[in-house]
């Protein structure tokens, strides 16, 4: 495997990380109302995550194809602390330690811009996610 990350490209990615965005929400249970408008909402906040760092929001790529996407940023006001808002792996590709490789990532571009401390969101009803962040280090409450 040939695991790489590139910048999230407003036109060629939004249809594909709009489809894992609504995927993870299947997986959680956590449907919106409105489909459309969520997904909406999320690629513009992703559009202004990557005003700030275009290294923030990033495509997951193996030998030139893309499997995932992570979303991190730093907090505004608190910027010594991270957030990872998303991690997304087509499920394929889950179980083959990528998102040891993921992880890696965010960690160390956190820490080039100083994070001290790295926060999630996961969802209660998604253990195996659950599982692996804990494995990783992170505590998770919810």
């Amino acid at each position: 495997m040939n695991i790489t990350f590139r910048p999230f490209n407003l036109h060629s990615d939004r249809e594909i990380v709009s489809e894992f965005l609504m995927d993870t929400k299947k997986i959680t249970g956590d449907l919106p109302d409105d489909p459309e408008l969520d997904r909406k909402n999320y690629i513009k906040a992703v559009v202004n995550t990557q005003k700030r760092n275009v290294n923030f929001c990033s495509m997951i790529i193996n030998d030139q194809k893309i499997i995932g996407f992570v979303d991190i940023f730093q907090v505004e006001k608190k910027p010594e602390i991270g957030f990872l808002r998303f991690n997304y792996l087509i499920e394929q590709y889950r179980g083959r330690r990528i998102s040891e490789i993921i992880m890696e990532f965010v960690f160390s571009l956190m820490k080039k811009y100083q994070c001290q401390k790295i926060y999630l969101d996961v969802s209660e009803n998604n253990p195996r996610a659950i599982r692996f962040y804990q494995k990783t280090w992170i505590q998770v409450y919810w």
